[in-house]
């Protein structure tokens, strides 16, 4: 049995996510309570046994250490069954050598996937579309992704936006286009010169009027 709230006006950027319960490759699992106080990535497959999904969650898999490091937890979905995911998961971990560690949660009615607007009838009229959603420990949406049917996601570029995500949580600073760690950062408009150097002191610089870089205290 699965219990569902809904967010009003639908899953956007900033949104307070709805919570669910639901039986997972995991066991039931209450979204909200799994989820408290971590950042999360969920993300939406269309289907259970289907090559680019099996893609993507062999390549998912593989980045565990990376997603732990950062204190992600990570959780997929689909309209599959929990018996459906268990089999569909033993045939990854053989076939790519990975260990799928997190769990896959199982909504055949698609009452969740409607909640959170993974089904476009447009694309698909009972599967989801390929949706990632990173959501922070305050359980507030900062990241909504979708790719096509026929396009797997890059899970690189989701742990680089989380990376991304967590640098401008801590110092109070935005990251420029294709930003990697290391790479200098931008101090938000927001901050004037005077905040500027009273954080970063003289090693920020101008180089335009309204875009500053620093690299990142850390």
């Amino acid at each position: 049995m699965q219990t569902v709230f809904s967010t009003p006006g639908g899953l956007q950027l900033g949104s307070i996510v709805s919570g669910f319960v639901a039986d997972s490759s995991h066991g039931k699992i209450d979204f909200l309570d799994y989820t408290a106080g971590y950042w999360t990535f969920l993300f939406s497959h269309p289907k259970d046994r289907t090559p680019v999904c099996t893609t993507e969650v062999a390549d998912i898999a593989s980045q565990r250490h990376e997603f732990e490091a950062l204190g992600v937890k990570v959780l997929g979905f689909s309209g599959d069954s929990v018996d459906d995911h268990m089999g569909w998961i033993a045939e990854i971990e053989q076939t790519f050598d990975v260990k799928v560690s997190f769990p896959i949660i199982a909504d055949p009615a698609g009452k969740i996937a409607d909640r959170y607007g993974m089904i476009h009838p447009k694309v698909s009229a009972g599967e989801c579309v390929r949706k990632s959603i990173v959501i922070d420990p305050s359980h507030r949406v900062r990241f909504i992704c979708e790719y096509p049917m026929e396009v797997g996601r890059n899970s690189a570029e989701i742990l680089r936006v989380i990376r991304a995500l967590q640098l401008s949580e801590r110092h109070a600073v935005a990251t420029p286009a294709a930003w990697t760690p290391g790479v200098p950062v931008i101090i938000p408009m927001a901050q004037n010169n005077q905040t500027a150097t009273r954080r970063f002191g003289q090693n920020w610089v101008e180089v335009l009027p309204y875009l500053r870089a620093v690299y990142a205290p850390e």
